[in-house]
């Protein structure tokens, strides 16, 4: 069995991830083995993902709140979001490959 105190503070914290917030949003997330930027648009949503500076999903929005899609870096489909009274989102459709 793994005796806690025996665990070195130093290993734990390098393993964490480190997280920059700008004005209340994500922007990006770096670990000792890989980036993830999170490109906003003028009104704030997430528009884009980029991994190591490769963009890897993008976002299309129909308003501030209301996520209709998201595309890889080719464009291609990979999630579309069905809305009913265009607030409440009631199906989603999903092509991701992992």
């Amino acid at each position: 069995m793994c005796n806690p105190q025996h665990i070195k503070k130093e290993s734990i914290i390098s393993k964490l991830p480190n997280i920059n917030i700008e004005d209340g949003y994500l922007v990006q997330i770096s670990t000792p083995t890989k980036t993830i930027n999170y490109h906003l648009g003028a009104d704030n949503q997430r528009v884009a993902k980029e991994v190591d500076g490769v963009i890897t999903e993008k976002y299309f929005w129909a308003n501030l709140t209301t996520l209709l899609a998201i595309y890889d870096k080719d464009d291609n489909l990979i999630q579309r979001f069905n809305y009913i009274d265009n607030r409440m989102p009631i199906s989603v459709w999903s092509d991701y490959t992992y």
